[in-house]
């Protein structure tokens, strides 16, 4: 769930079947880890909430 993109993750129906931006998001999440060699989001001193 890491990599879906936040409205996927608010439609439960989405989730399972998916969409095009919610690929490319998470292409770019990974490409992102790769790039930076780090966590998704971890220069940003963001707290989970």
């Amino acid at each position: 769930l890491l990599w879906s993109a936040p409205e996927l993750l608010r439609d439960p129906v989405l989730l399972q079947k998916g969409s095009e931006k919610g690929d490319l998001y998470a292409i770019a999440i990974i490409f992102q880890e790769v790039i930076l060699r780090s966590e998704p989001y971890s220069t940003t001193g963001l707290t989970p909430e």
